[in-house]
């Protein structure tokens, strides 16, 4: 087929594809690349009291690429904030952050740090993006390919969901804590700290069961003390 005005009467979709035929293999025939587009949100990391999570663009070729610094919405509990790849974001105070914005390594994904939830909460993110005239686009089943004509609006949403109870507990933190500690101590040190607390631990519960007994013994009096006043 001649590519002119008459049969690709769009001038900017006959101009891109102008540039196709100009760009083909002697043979006239060219390899389709395929590309998609997607985004992949996941939780990088959890304390007891944030959430570090990324969300990473999926760009699977160059034809899939669009040209200019991207940007995702992110959505909790019906309000909205606008992040970036390549930078993280400090969302703790959600509906008004006051937390500095930096950049990381990682061109294709942005970082965001939230408060952590107390019940189970939807973190969706949605990324528009506009491509330019002459993308090709191809069916999933069986039906035809689509080559724009004018510049394509997609917009490729994912929802993360955090359920608290798949979080560790502040003890877990803890516990790891004082492994990470104990670890990082000289093998001398560990049992000589092993047998301090096996010292000290029936002292301190004995000078814990000697307040208690203490405190209910003085209890005690001022009861009996107020009944024979009152008698």
């Amino acid at each position: 087929m001649q590519i002119t005005k008459a049969s690709v009467p769009d001038t900017a979709l006959r101009r891109r594809a102008s540039y196709i035929a100009r760009h083909a293999p002697n043979n006239g025939t060219a390899a389709l690349t395929f590309g998609n587009y997607g985004l992949r949100p996941y939780l990088r990391a959890a304390d007891w009291r944030t959430l570090l999570v990324a969300v990473t663009l999926d760009q699977g070729s160059d034809n899939a690429k669009p040209s200019k610094t991207q940007e995702v919405d992110i959505r909790i509990g019906g309000h909205s904030q606008v992040i970036q790849v390549g930078e993280f974001k400090d969302l703790r105070n959600f509906q008004h952050p006051s937390g500095g914005v930096k950049r990381i390594a990682d061109a294709t994904t942005a970082e965001v740090k939230l408060k952590r939830p107390t019940v189970t909460t939807p973190i969706t993110f949605g990324w528009p993006v506009t491509y330019e005239p002459g993308l090709v686009l191809l069916g999933n089943g069986g039906g035809p390919s689509l080559i724009t004509a004018r510049p394509a609006n997609v917009t490729v949403e994912e929802t993360l969901t955090i359920d608290p109870d798949d979080l560790p507990t502040p003890a877990d933190f803890m516990a790891r804590t004082a492994y990470d500690f104990l670890v990082g101590l000289p093998a001398w040190l560990d049992w000589i700290l092993v047998l301090v607390a096996i010292y000290l631990i029936p002292k301190i519960s004995k000078v814990i069961d000697w307040t208690v007994s203490a405190t209910l013994r003085r209890n005690k009096g001022k009861h009996q003390k107020q009944a024979s006043t009152g008698g």
